[in-house]
């Protein structure tokens, strides 16, 4: 059975998530690895320490507007004050963080997931992306393909890029208007249009 665990400040610590932050990208680093895609609820715990450690990074604080007390009782209610919340972090973070340290920091706009996002959502933060000239990340979850064919017809032209959970990536798309993506062994793509 898959549990939720969201808020993540309901799990662990402010500080232990800053911890735990900085280790990920020491290990990180220590790997080789030089760009990251940094997306979390409150991604503006780890923007410092990315900055001082000198990785190049994409960050950006993933989004949602479901009421979580409806979604722990399994009931999906999307909720107008948690969306401007949720909008206003978002482009509080991009306004900050975007372009710092010679542009080796760029900000995302970054969804949660389909079954955490409203079509409303989705679509502020791809207003506020373009407003900034940022891209869009969302995180998919479980069973979520359904989900993005499903939405097809009312959304923005989106490139939608599956990454295989056996990949050395996350289970993650990037969503850029009227582009595509690139497929090899492994990878499938789709495309949603409004």
């Amino acid at each position: 059975t898959h549990r939720l665990y969201l808020p993540m400040s309901g799990v662990i610590s402010i500080s232990e998530r800053e911890v735990i932050g900085a280790l990920a990208v020491t290990e990180l680093l220590r790997g080789g690895v030089t760009t990251i895609l940094e997306m979390e609820e409150d991604a503006e715990l780890f923007a410092p320490f990315i900055e001082s450690s000198g990785i190049r990074a994409f960050i950006g604080v993933m989004v949602n507007d479901v009421n979580l007390d409806a979604l722990a009782s399994g009931q999906t209610v999307f909720d107008y004050t948690v969306r401007t919340q949720q909008l206003s972090q978002a482009v509080g973070l991009a306004e900050r963080w975007h372009g710092r340290s010679d542009g080796r920091i760029q900000a995302v706009m970054a969804a949660n997931g389909l079954s955490m996002s409203s079509p409303a959502l989705l679509k502020g933060l791809r207003a506020a992306a373009d407003d900034l000239g940022l891209r869009v990340s969302i995180h998919l979850g479980f069973g979520e393909r359904e989900l993005v064919e499903s939405v097809s017809s009312t959304m923005h032209e989106i490139a939608v890029c599956w990454v295989p959970m056996s990949s050395p990536c996350t289970a993650t798309m990037l969503m850029k208007q009227k582009s595509t993506c690139s497929q090899s062994p492994g990878q499938a793509s789709l495309t949603a249009r409004t």
